[in-house]
């Protein structure tokens, strides 16, 4: 999907792989991999997702060389719980700028854990 969409929107907007990686902030090459199909880092799959316009996970979900479905599962709670999108939009434009360490939202991310299992304990 990524390729096909990427093509899309650089055809529509008449601009070559250089003047949409200038666009973005990454490389020609980055760019021309990800029209090859080939796999992109996420850093890449969030800036090309806002600049096509969709969500992370459509574009993480079609790139997915395992049955995981992680991606898939963290669409749906945020459709379920919109309110946590600008919560994670936060914390991945913090990591994007390198104004925090992702082991900070590693070390959150595992006190989340700690919680719901205490929590579940409990029940």
């Amino acid at each position: 999907m990524l390729k096909v969409k990427l093509a899309q929107e650089m055809k529509k907007k008449g601009l070559s792989p250089r003047q949409v990686a200038k666009e973005i902030g990454t490389s020609h090459t980055t760019i021309l991999r990800a029209l090859r199909g080939e796999i992109v880092d996420v850093a890449t799959i969030l800036k090309l997702s806002e600049w096509l316009g969709v969500k992370p996970a459509t574009l993480i979900s079609s790139l997915a060389i395992t049955r995981s479905a992680l991606p898939d599962q963290i669409a749906v709670m945020l459709g379920k719980h919109p309110r946590l999108e600008h919560e994670f939009g936060q914390a991945i434009r913090a990591i994007l700028e390198e104004r925090v360490d992702p082991a900070i939202i590693e070390d959150i991310a595992a006190y989340a854990a700690y919680k719901i299992n205490l929590g579940a304990s409990r029940q």
